[in-house]
């Protein structure tokens, strides 16, 4: 790549990460703040821009018609070289890595990534589908301790991939939860990925969120006329949970499985307690960690062992 091109990306991925970084921002006040038409013109244009600068952390396509230079730089960061292959175009690979169905090897660097992931967790006692989430999960927030805050119920994973194979809708909490995931399940099984904001007021009543009530009001709808239940992703609203608990308490049916990682400190980990004393299929995370990324990756994870 010339120099004018390094620039230039460079140029790119800096707006893009702003942009990220707002259009987060803006999705996390929309679950408590009606927003005017000024202030979603501007949360459009923001996500217009992450969207333009959507250069994956390694673009594959360019790395491997790039000079020695490039190749040398990406040896040095992985402290080894790096297998060369084929050229992997963006567009296959997906927000982790991931290549798409079909594909026969994964990207270098993320077999790289994984392998050094495996080798510093050493043995953890997890089955080989909660082993995949678990490496995912590190993969994805840099924290190699973040199994400590990890806990699945019995068969959990087993019953998410039973459910999504039988055709189960996946509901999220956020959009941005629901666009992490939508890639994977679109290339894997075709699953329809839906956010429970889709059903709440644009503004929410006094003493509730608009996350209780879209959860409520899908989890009524939803739980009617699906032939198997949903997979439920919570990585931001802990009252979008609080609410789904009382719904099945209140004799709905229980989702297939419920990935519960709200982030935050009001009401999260009080939300994850309420959850981890219920028999429901559950992968969650303890304490105050969470968020749309975390929760995507995990279903991302069971999605792909589809593959």
């Amino acid at each position: 790549m010339t120099g004018a091109g390094n620039e230039l990306k460079g140029g790119f991925e800096t707006v893009g990460e702003l942009a990220r970084a707002a259009v987060a921002e803006g999705a996390a006040l929309e679950q408590h703040h009606t927003f005017s038409g000024g202030e979603r013109w501007c949360s459009g244009f923001f996500k217009g821009l992450s969207s333009l600068a959507c250069f994956s952390p390694i673009e594959a396509a360019e790395v491997e018609a790039a000079p020695a230079l490039i190749h040398a730089t990406l040896d040095q960061a992985v402290d080894g070289p790096i297998p060369r292959c084929g050229v992997i175009p963006p567009d296959q690979v997906d927000w982790h890595g991931v290549m798409m169905t079909g594909m026969e090897q994964d990207h270098p660097i993320f077999t790289e990534s994984i392998r050094r992931i495996r080798s510093a967790l050493g043995e953890t006692g997890l089955d080989g589908l909660e082993q995949q989430v678990l490496e995912r999960l590190v993969h994805s927030s840099g924290d190699l301790s973040i199994g400590d805050l990890l806990h699945f119920s019995s068969g959990a994973c087993e019953a998410g991939v039973d459910a999504l194979r039988a055709g189960a809708l996946i509901l999220t909490d956020t959009e941005m939860a629901a666009a992490a995931v939508r890639p994977m399940a679109e290339r894997t099984l075709g699953t329809c990925v839906r956010c429970l904001l889709e059903w709440s007021s644009c503004k929410s009543s006094p003493g509730t969120t608009r996350s209780a009530e879209g959860m409520r009001r899908a989890w009524i709808e939803l739980a009617e006329n699906q032939n198997s239940a949903p997979l439920v992703l919570i990585g931001s609203a802990p009252t979008a949970l609080e609410c789904l608990l009382n719904c099945v308490n209140e004799g709905s049916i229980p989702p297939s499985l419920i990935v519960g990682m709200p982030v935050g400190f009001v009401g999260v980990p009080e939300s994850k307690r309420r959850l981890a004393k219920s028999s429901y299929s559950q992968i969650r995370l303890d304490g105050t960690r969470g968020g749309a990324g975390l929760a995507a990756a995990t279903v991302n994870a069971l999605l792909r062992s589809i593959m």
